[in-house]
């Protein structure tokens, strides 16, 4: 069952431009990974999920370590359970809405936690070539925001990490307080790998979009990962300064509106 599906997902992604049969397919794979999430065994996030419904995404463990070469060949790739972002924000003739799709993966492993962005974007942009440089908001870039402990809280504490990646490898990280507040002097230690598939600040062609894979490691989280631990998560995309995110968290260092992610062994 799971060879069947897998196969039908790498014929949809190579036929990327057909939408709606791609969406359909991410769907069927999303509802059979589900199917195979157990419950959480933290006692204190069970009682505060009981009462509010999460998204959830399947973290699938590997047993060798990727290549951070953007190129997401490794199998493990292909098996990764995947979820798809759009701006549903607003009306599609609303001129302040992108017509971005991401593709999401993630995959485990006892040093990393890896996460993969497919981009399909027609015109990227991007100038920001420091780290924390200004203006990096304004370009094309992803964003992940991770709550180790799935606090589900308001608070965002110590333990909590964003990372914005631009086309030219540009980031700007944080952490959080015991004060709840932003860090800005914080910087991780994630590794990460850019692919462009087009070219950046050039209207006159249209670009297909890009590829980013992150390495995130897990003494950087602070936890040591085993199978069912859930992390607090949240994926978004920035089109040229327009966000959207996974689970609409406003602002986006909501912990308490982050998705479960699950990990799997």
């Amino acid at each position: 069952m799971r060879l069947t599906i897998h196969n039908s997902v790498i014929q949809m992604m190579q036929c990327h431009s057909k939408k709606g049969v791609l969406l359909a397919g991410m769907v069927v794979v999303f509802l059979f990974a589900q199917a195979c999430i157990r419950p959480t065994a933290h006692g204190s996030s069970a009682k505060t999920q009981s009462a509010r419904s999460y998204k959830q995404l399947a973290c699938l463990y590997v047993s060798t370590p990727m290549a951070i070469d953007a190129k997401l060949q490794e199998p493990a790739w292909q098996w990764a359970v995947p979820i798809i972002l759009t701006d549903d924000s607003l009306s599609s003739q609303d001129p302040r809405r992108t017509d971005n799709q991401v593709m999401v993966k993630t995959l485990w492993d006892m040093e990393n936690l890896y996460i993969a962005y497919r981009v399909w974007d027609h015109d990227l942009r991007a100038k920001v070539t420091r780290r924390d440089g200004p203006g990096l908001s304004r370009d094309d870039i992803v964003e992940f925001l991770i709550d180790p402990h799935n606090k589900k809280d308001s608070c965002w504490g110590p333990e909590d990490i964003i990372y914005h990646i631009n086309l030219l490898g540009a980031t700007k990280d944080d952490r959080g307080t015991e004060d709840c507040k932003s860090d800005a002097t914080w910087n991780g230690n994630a590794r990460f790998t850019v692919q462009v598939s087009g070219s950046i600040n050039d209207s006159t062609d249209v670009d297909t979009g890009y590829t980013v894979e992150v390495a995130v490691p897990w003494t950087e989280l602070g936890i040591t990962p085993s199978a069912d631990t859930r992390l607090g998560i949240d994926f978004g995309n920035g089109d040229s300064g327009i966000f959207f995110d996974w689970v609409g968290a406003w602002p986006f260092r909501s912990p308490e509106a982050f998705g479960d992610l699950v990990l799997q062994k």
